[in-house]
């Protein structure tokens, strides 16, 4: 997916020094302990695992009775919820998981009518390739990276900064997805917190490579930053003819990217007029001048409101579905949700 090439660069990056070995296959996973119980007719034990027992970002507890059948269940401690409950299986296999802090209780019993050996493993990346373990809701943000959601990601990881779990993490990680998104005053506001939090030492070298990223890429062109100042201010008139003025002089000079960014901006600021065909000239050319994702992303969730007010619902509804697709930034990715949602109603 398009997706999955967003977070190639940066966040490829700080998974490499945050999360190198989360990938390995549940199938190379290794017993980190193994623990057998002869248990009679009914009997049942009970153990504990804490996370200082299996410091891992997630493990699986398997049970075998070979063709004896037992009861399994798994209590997370943290919140008293019910992680799993099977009876009268022979077999258990059960998917924890894990952070910083978990503890969960096991209760194995034997069937009613047949005892016997039973043999618990605790299953887990080999230590060596485990990878660093954090709290759980970083955990499975990393998680989330991995299969390629980085909207998830990202809700897990402002869950885990209002939680105050691994803070510095969170903020390092959000930084780099705002950068791969093509946000970088929203990266740069991201790491200017991170900066003040304890960092892991492996991270501390991520934090500076994407430190210079961002000053790279906050350089932006004169005319950029003052149609942006005049955004802010709402003065969609002056925005205009500054962007209009820049075409026409600078036409040439301009870059891919600087002609999708400025098109874009034109658009809008048309739109903002009601000014609507001339709208979809700029944001057609800013589609196709658009050289990345974000821009691709930005352009289609402009063109897709605009297409709602020119009254073609069906084209409004597949623009701001690949812009979603594509990945946008939170509080647009919201609007074009509601949008969408209320031209699905209109049309019931």
């Amino acid at each position: 997916m398009i997706r999955s090439r967003t977070l190639s660069v940066m966040v490829f990056l700080l998974m490499i020094a945050a999360a190198a070995g989360a990938t390995v296959s549940e199938s190379l996973w290794v017993p980190r302990g193994t623990e057998t119980y002869n248990l009679e007719a009914g009997e049942s034990v009970q153990f504990r695992v804490d996370f200082d027992d299996l410091a891992v970002r997630t493990w699986i507890l398997e049970v075998d009775g070979d063709l004896r059948t037992c009861d399994l269940n798994v209590l997370v401690l943290n919140d008293q919820s019910l992680l799993y409950q099977k009876n009268g299986e022979s077999r258990h296999r059960v998917r924890v998981p894990w952070g910083r802090g978990q503890r969960v209780a096991v209760t194995l019993s034997a069937d009613i009518n047949m005892g016997g050996m039973f043999t618990v493993k605790f299953l887990a990346p080999p230590s060596e390739q485990a990878g660093r373990a954090f709290g759980y809701l970083v955990n499975r943000a990393l998680e989330a990276l991995e299969a390629g959601n980085a909207r998830h990601a990202e809700s897990l990881l402002h869950d885990a900064i209002k939680s105050g779990e691994d803070e510095g993490v969170a903020l390092l990680l959000l930084a780099g997805l705002a950068k791969e998104r093509g946000e970088p005053e929203r990266a740069a506001g991201l790491l200017s917190q991170a900066v003040a939090l304890p960092l892991p030492e492996d991270l501390r070298d991520v934090r500076v490579e994407l430190e210079h990223q961002l000053a790279a890429v906050l350089n932006r062109p004169a005319w950029m930053i003052d149609a942006d100042s005049l955004i802010d201010q709402g003065k969609t008139t002056e925005v205009r003819r500054l962007l209009d003025d820049v075409l026409e002089r600078k036409n040439e000079d301009l870059s891919a990217w600087e002609l999708s960014e400025l098109h874009r901006r034109a658009g809008v600021a048309a739109h903002a007029v009601d000014d609507l065909f001339v709208a979809q000239e700029h944001l057609d050319q800013a589609l196709n001048h658009a050289g990345s994702t974000r821009q691709r992303a930005l352009s289609l969730h402009a063109l897709g409101l605009l297409q709602r007010d020119l009254g073609n619902p069906h084209q409004a509804r597949q623009a701001l579905r690949l812009a979603r697709d594509l990945g946008l930034p939170i509080e647009l990715d919201a609007e074009a949700a509601a949008q969408l949602a209320a031209l699905e109603a209109q049309e019931q």
